[in-house]
């Protein structure tokens, strides 16, 4: 008893009582039934009270000294508690409250003396002694308004305790009691938010207990998400059928048909993309309410010198997501700080950003930097200081063997296998060529993309590169399809062929056609076919979308025709349509962001950003948005310490951001699968959406097959 006590005075981190005499720990005699004269003179305090505080206030103290057994002293302990609650005077009101729980612990005042004393002891930050006090409500004495208080306390102190399971349940038994529409809308949003985040095991968990009450089937339908996730399609099927026989809401009963199509339909693919998401595949969690964190994120990015436009991107995206729009260092209402450094894209100025914020007493994780020499160095320091560093650099090579760095762009290797994949199972594309810069990126994407088609049984039947600086491709095009180790009397026959073609756009419609039969029917010496040889069905280009735009006419030109065009994210641009036009329709590409989409997230994202900054969000943008709302949540879950924080990062399992589905592998690495983008009649459009290929003009059948 001594101890517990001891415990108890502790987390209250109460003064020396003046009833002491009333609330010590020794044990004390049972309450006695209220008497004629006890219930008197309780009705005269009260009355007294509302006359003459002061003096109501004096009766009631006198009443508890001289009758502290009575039944109704639970009752004035509490209205002197609230009494001094309604003036401030928090330590006195404990001292009332403490004394109700104790000396009358089944008194029918002694549930709403625990309401009040968990309220306080949470906003003293005494946790623990707050989730015991408000666990022991007994809910079915206290009226509606009452008992909804105490679920939403309930609540709240799981969710800092970190408990996904009792926050359901106490949300969900809010939910019961509410009768406000906004109100209701609230907790379906926080309930939303709640099951997003929680992991298998607490689902099964937390539908055990719901049985058939809300929630529930969306719990069902979550698990079914995670299942299909993880390629798990039995225990998807299960999770749907329990989903089924509970009572939907119109927006489950769609969520479920989508679920039920997905898994009659879609068989899991190779790899680690069977395990991964679609951007369209899990509804993403409400983000964090900034003005409601506390604690300090710093911000190292190159905001001076020749990728100084690049920065600016990521630190509109941190902004937009921290609320801040002011001179960099402001602070929205709350308790949130950034604090911006420039690496001026150095490592030398990435490395002291790093070791200079380090030293911040509650900072608590770093965003950035961008480039790969920079986040290199970023990266040393972040690790020898503690301090937690998510990158944006594409290089998963900066988090291996380095426990404090993570990193959460996409990566060329899903890229191309989101590319390779689609390509062979939905395209019918079984032979491909590729046409690529002469750089390092260029050169590593060609590797990457050879190797995952021949790992998938595909065949490469042609390669090519071009200098970097190339504007005119007809030489490592016409390499492409045949054009080299011709002899004298092959080059004549194609010279021939040419004439004929040229002569036949100058000529009426009906010779045209003539001369084209002629043409087509011209052989080398030896009746050997002429090139151009396009013998593949698809041409991956590794390169930029203002390349792409000159390169897509000129294959055209040298009659590269009826193939289906593949390229990676940087090929997401509105001038590759504009300005090459026709000539990449049909086109399949990769993207961290889709600018058009129209999943209502992602739509009301770029609409808002654009509301605020005057522009459209681009891909760093949208992925720096995504990273820091990662780093919001660890926060609004109290993970305000480093070692926290980190903890927490590796725990992220299937978010969903506006760039995508998000998971921290063990080594620090973002697993996220890519949007999927196509050109279809000049527009770029998702085909995470469309769910169909875009249309190429003039295919051959085998591309179709």
């Amino acid at each position: 008893m001594a101890v517990a006590c001891a415990r108890g005075a502790l987390e209250l981190a109460l003064p020396v009582l003046a009833l002491a005499g009333l609330v010590g720990c020794a044990a004390v005699a049972p309450p006695t039934a209220a008497t004629e004269s006890d219930r008197e003179a309780y009705a005269q305090a009260v009355a007294s009270l509302g006359r003459d505080p002061d003096q109501g206030r004096a009766a009631l103290q006198a009443f508890l000294r001289e009758r502290p057994r009575s039944t109704l002293a639970d009752d004035a302990a509490v209205a002197l508690a609230e009494w001094h609650l309604a003036r401030g005077n928090e330590d006195e009101a404990l001292q009332h409250l403490l004394f109700a729980v104790r000396r009358h612990p089944k008194g029918d005042r002694t549930d709403v003396a625990r309401l009040h004393l968990a309220r306080l002891q949470r906003e003293r930050g005494h946790l623990q002694a707050a989730w015991r006090n408000a666990s022991q409500i007994r809910l079915d004495v206290l009226t509606r308004d009452q008992r909804l208080e105490s679920e939403r306390l309930l609540a709240d102190l799981a969710a800092e305790r970190g408990d996904r399971v009792q926050r359901l349940l106490w949300l969900s038994r809010a939910r019961e009691e509410e009768r406000d529409p906004a109100e209701l809308r609230r907790l379906d949003e926080e309930l939303d938010g709640v099951v997003a985040r929680m992991e298998r095991g607490e689902l099964a968990d937390a539908a055990r207990e719901l049985g058939r009450r809300e929630p529930a089937a969306k719990l069902y339908l979550r698990w079914a998400e995670l299942a299909l996730a993880e390629g798990d399609r039995e225990e998807a099927k299960s999770a749907l059928s329990r989903a089924a026989g509970l009572p939907l809401s119109p927006a489950a009963a769609e969520r479920l048909a989508v679920l039920e199509g997905r898994l009659a339909s879609v068989a899991p693919g190779p790899g680690i993309l069977s395990r991964l998401p679609g951007p369209t595949e899990v509804p993403p969690a409400p983000a964090p309410d900034p003005a409601r964190l506390t604690g300090t994120l710093g911000v190292v990015l190159p905001l001076s010198g020749p990728y100084a436009s690049y920065g600016e991107e990521c630190l509109e995206g941190i902004l937009f997501a921290t609320g801040m729009f002011g001179p960099r260092g402001a602070a929205p209402a709350g308790g949130l700080r950034l604090l911006v450094r420039d690496s001026r894209g150095t490592a030398e100025g990435a490395r002291e950003a790093v070791r200079d914020l380090a030293d911040t007493r509650d900072l608590v994780a770093i965003l950035g930097p961008l480039l790969r020499l920079e986040a290199d160095a970023a990266a040393e320091a972040a690790e020898r200081e503690d301090v937690p560093l998510v990158a944006f650099t594409r290089r998963e090579e900066i988090a291996y063997d380095r426990p404090h760095v993570f990193r959460t762009a996409l990566t060329p290797g899903l890229e191309v296998d989101l590319l390779v994949d689609y390509a062979l199972r939905d395209l019918g594309a079984r032979r491909f060529a590729i046409l690529h810069p002469k750089d390092d990126y260029g050169l590593r994407l060609r590797n990457l993309f050879w190797n995952a088609v021949e790992e998938r049984g595909g065949d490469i039947v042609g390669v090519a590169g071009y200098d970097v600086d190339a504007t005119d491709f007809a030489g490592p095009i016409r390499s492409l399809v045949g054009f080299t180790l011709l002899t004298q009397g092959q080059k004549a026959a194609i010279a021939k062929r040419k004439r004929l073609l040229d002569e036949a756009k100058r000529s009426t419609r009906e010779r045209a056609v003539e001369l084209r039969a002629e043409a087509a029917e011209v052989r080398g010496p030896g009746g050997e076919p002429l090139p151009p040889f396009v013998d593949f069905d698809a041409l991956f280009i590794p390169d930029s979308h203002d390349n792409v735009a000159l390169l897509a006419p000129q294959l055209a030109f040298h009659e590269v025709r009826g193939v289906r065009l593949l390229g990676p994210s940087g090929w997401d641009h509105p001038d590759l349509v504009r300005i090459a036009r026709r000539h990449v329709d049909g086109a399949v590409f990769t993207s961290a962001f889709h600018r058009e989409s129209r999943i209502p997230a992602v739509a009301d994202f770029g609409r808002r950003f654009e509301a605020t900054f005057g522009h459209p969000p681009e891909s760093l943008s949208a992925e720096a948005y995504d990273a820091t709302n990662l780093l919001l949540d660890q926060l609004a879950r109290r993970r305000e310490a480093r070692r926290e924080l980190r903890e927490g990062l590796l725990e992220v399992r299937a978010v969903a951001g506006v760039t995508g589905v998000i998971s921290i592998r063990a080594d620090g690495n973002a697993d996220k699968r890519p949007h999927l983008l196509g050109v279809q009649r000049g527009r770029i459009v998702s085909l995470d959406e469309t769910g169909e290929p875009p249309t190429l003009r003039g295919a051959p059948a085998r591309a179709g097959r």
